[in-house]
């Protein structure tokens, strides 16, 4: 029956009376439903199912239609962060793919995906992985040739200095003699040399003696200078009355080098990010947002609807963990980190969109009443409004997502902790932009631990959600993910898509808004005129429940 009904619909011919006439005929119904409502599958889809940690989901879809899902894997203790396409709505899936090194030297988590308006995909996540070596700077090297002199009194003796330019340098370096003792005196000829770049240079350092000096061993310290880089080598002088033995003072030293490497910092929390530029075929290298010394996490990113992209995250500044954020137009140049809470409980985990009207929508969790809550703040284009609450639960309420989706509602998923002491998923929705709120709803209630809700919705409407929990391979418990949908196309709120889904669209079918025969649930794409692709979301899910 479905694969008929596909066909029809595929038809160029296909006529509005025909397909009427025969769905009625089929069903010899005809109602119509006004009030949208969403309803979700029955049936969860297990995401991954390897044998170690698999969580924080995060998903997308592309403009080619594709989903997009973005998680965290272990692999030998650490976290790296892999991926799955989609080309059928979540039918099937891609094999995984990695997106960061694998296994990873630090642990990649929290990632947030999205497509930009030039259809570059931008990944950004957290990661503890050590810096990387800081590149090598220029600098130079001194050396002399001898290093032990041997000067008979009232007379003088030469040592060649070289300079050695490392890592391209290609400054200018001016020698002296730090310490010249008495009856001693030092010339360069010349003074100050400029070695090309990873080349040498060499300075004849003329060391002369007067009737005042006294036998004995000394040692000079000739130095270096070039701009903020010092380096110095010693000479070791032997002075002699008449006929030296040759030699001069003993244990030498390495040149020290004062150079400006740079020495590895605390192994904390930081914001990276990668790009695509050919829908996921090649990637960017990792690129490091934040290098502060302090644990930045959970970042999420949206591109706002003048191509600003901004990424949200959870810092801990100042004394404090709060919500700040970063704008860029291209990815290279950002803007300073914008504070945007202050309260001196920790706020954590945020999530953030841009709603229809052009408000800026953040959500987090905040420990400000004993136990997490959830908040959220918007911005109307000029400045941000104050901090509102969402939730007055007696148990944590953490990790938020949101989402406004085609009907202009704006939902909000997150993690609470139940009566058992586990996790559940709940939901708030509001359809006139954070006015009034529903009464939260329970997503998910496994009896295991629920946690990390993402959400989108799809071109087609469909409501995705995925979440993990640690149910698989119980006693011990193995963190997966896992997905629930909504049932798009399902306009009678039965809990499953039929032909009596079909009949509503068809009766309503060419109609517009204003028009006497438009249906507002038959619009399921709230495109203001029924048609053929309200039409084909209900036969591409017939059957679905």
């Amino acid at each position: 029956m479905r694969g008929r009904i596909t066909t029809l619909l595929n038809s160029q011919h296909l006529t509005r009376i025909s397909l009427v006439t025969f769905l009625l005929a089929s069903t010899m119904v005809s109602f119509f439903i006004t009030v949208k409502a969403i309803t979700w599958s029955v049936d969860d889809q297990q995401l991954t199912s390897n044998t170690h940690f698999d969580g924080f989901p995060a998903l997308a879809q592309t403009k080619d239609g594709r989903v997009w899902f973005v998680w965290s894997k272990e692999v030998l203790g650490n976290l790296s962060l892999c991926h799955k396409i989609s080309n059928d709505q979540g039918r099937t899936w891609s094999p995984e793919m990695n997106l960061t090194k694998l296994p990873a030297s630090g642990n990649d988590q929290n990632p947030s995906i999205m497509q930009a308006q030039n259809e570059t995909i931008w990944v950004v996540w957290t990661s503890d992985r050590p810096p990387p070596p800081a590149p090598p700077q220029p600098d130079f090297l001194i050396d002399a040739t001898p290093q032990n002199v041997t000067v008979l009194r009232e007379t003088s003796e030469n040592s060649t200095i070289t300079v050695t330019s490392l890592n391209d340098f290609n400054g200018t370096v001016d020698l002296s003699v730090l310490n010249e003792p008495t009856g001693v005196s030092t010339t360069f000829d010349p003074i100050a040399v400029a070695p090309p770049a990873n080349g040498t240079v060499n300075s004849t350092l003329t060391i002369s003696t007067d009737p005042s000096a006294t036998p004995g061993n000394y040692t000079l310290n000739v130095m270096g200078v070039s701009g903020k880089l010092m380096h110095t080598i010693n000479v070791y002088v032997e002075i002699t009355a008449a006929g030296g033995t040759g030699q001069a003072a003993t244990g030498f030293s390495e040149p020290s080098s004062l150079s400006n490497q740079a020495t590895a910092s605390i192994q904390d929390y930081e914001i990276y990010f990668k790009t695509s530029h050919d829908n996921g075929e090649t990637w960017s290298a990792d690129i490091q947002l934040t290098n502060n010394g302090v644990d930045d996490l959970r970042p999420a990113i949206t591109q706002l609807n003048n191509g600003t992209i901004m990424i949200v995250w959870q810092s801990y500044t100042p004394d404090n963990h709060n919500i700040v954020c970063s704008t860029t137009i291209d990815g290279v140049s950002w803007s300073d980190i914008q504070l945007l809470t202050s309260d001196p409980a920790r706020d954590k985990a945020p999530a953030l969109t841009q709603t229809a009207d052009g408000s800026i929508w953040v959500v987090w969790a905040s420990m400000r009443h004993g136990d997490y809550e959830i908040y959220y703040k918007t911005y109307d284009g000029a400045t941000w409004l104050p901090d509102q609450r969402l939730t007055y639960d007696t148990k944590s309420d953490v990790q938020p997502a949101i989402v406004q989706t085609v009907d202009e509602e704006i939902m909000i998923f997150w993690a609470s902790s139940s009566d058992t002491g586990n996790y559940d998923i709940y939901y708030k929705l509001s359809s006139n932009n954070g006015a009034t709120w529903s009464s939260r709803t329970e997503f998910v209630g496994t009896g295991y631990e629920d946690i990390w809700p993402a959400v989108m919705q799809a071109q087609d409407t469909k409501m995705w959600v995925a979440w993990y929990n640690n149910e698989a391979e119980q006693p011990n418990g193995n963190w997966d993910v896992y997905l629930r949908t909504s049932l798009a196309g399902d306009v009678n709120e039965d809990n499953q898509i039929n032909v009596l889904d079909l009949t509503i669209v068809s009766l309503a079918y060419g109609s517009m808004i204003g028009e006497p025969d438009y249906n507002p649930v038959a619009d399921i794409n709230n495109d203001g005129i029924v048609e053929m692709r309200d039409l084909r979301i209900v036969a591409y899910y017939l059957g679905e429940t």
